[in-house]
């Protein structure tokens, strides 16, 4: 069941306000913000990434900010809050959980989307919004549905606004051919329509102009999910900017967002493994190109 995080309203691209520098960081930061927005992801679900004792080892250098977190939540004082050990702090915000003295929500609210970005790793906040799944099938079925176009839509969109992605890399992720066979026959009509206009006057037909006949909320309507989490989010956006997870990262082929196991099957494929990530710096990295682009979510371009 889609839960939405506040009563906030919708975030649309380019609507975020933050201090955060332009690019990966920045988009990084709407697309959570959005996912939690919509409820196709939970403030629980980010608690279970970013588990307390995640929260007080990266806010380990800014006790202050520690103790604010901890006595909204807890209601320990402030002064007292932040004299506890980074363990002795997890375990009291661990306990007004468990208690319900707080919630997953409050404590959410308390981390703004620029403040996940600087304090936690990118890998693991990309891999909080893309858990799911969005491109295998299993997400997107019943009531879930329009907030997954949403979202996807928001995340290409997202990225256009901050330059990280154009028009044209879009349109040659998803390809002609897979366009021509899923976009509607009347918006096939009015393209070529325009294109023939265009060509009588002398006039190229560009990328940018077919995205503003046919909008993103069109395109991901009709393309399929897995096409364009693989071939344009994943290949074009998340790779480039580091933000995909190393498959080692994996905790079990239930959640992996690679289809390895289905291209090398091996004895090994039944055993899960857990992996823990200590998180510990506060500061945005740079990222670092990827030397092959990675898919995710299986499928190919026109599943």
């Amino acid at each position: 069941m889609i839960e939405p995080m506040s009563t906030q309203p919708r975030l649309a691209p380019g609507e975020l306000q933050s201090r955060l520098p332009p690019g990966w960081p920045r988009f990084l930061a709407a697309v959570v913000e959005h996912s939690l927005r919509i409820g196709l992801r939970r403030p629980r679900d980010f608690l279970r990434s970013f588990p307390p004792r995640s929260i007080m080892r990266a806010l380990a250098n800014d006790p202050e900010r520690r103790g604010r977190l901890l006595e909204a939540t807890t209601g320990v004082r402030q002064r007292i809050a932040i004299r506890k050990s980074l363990d002795s702090a997890a375990e009291d915000l661990q306990i007004a959980l468990d208690e319900r003295i707080t919630d997953a929500a409050a404590v959410v609210s308390l981390l703004t989307p620029d403040d996940r970005v600087r304090l936690f790793d990118r890998k693991q906040l990309w891999g909080f919004v893309v858990e799911p799944g969005y491109g295998s099938g299993a997400a997107e079925h019943g009531e879930r549905i329009p907030a997954i176009r949403e979202h996807t839509s928001f995340v290409i969109e997202q990225a256009l606004f901050e330059g990280l992605i154009s028009p044209r890399d879009i349109i040659s992720a998803i390809s002609v051919p897979t366009l021509v066979e899923r976009l509607p026959r009347a918006e096939l009509a009015t393209l070529l329509e325009r294109m023939l206009e265009d060509g009588r006057a002398g006039v190229a037909f560009t990328d940018d102009l077919l995205f503003q006949m046919v909008p993103m909320s069109t395109i991901v309507t009709h393309v399929p999910m897995a096409t364009l989490w693989d071939w344009v989010i994943t290949a074009k956006i998340a790779a480039p900017l580091g933000l995909v997870p190393d498959p080692m990262d994996f905790s079990s082929k239930d959640d992996a967002l690679f289809d390895e196991l289905a291209a090398a099957p091996s004895e090994a494929d039944d055993e899960a493994r857990d992996v823990t990530v200590i998180i510990d710096g506060d500061e945005v990295q740079e990222p670092t190109r990827a030397a092959v682009p990675l898919r995710s979510f299986g499928g190919g371009r026109s599943a």
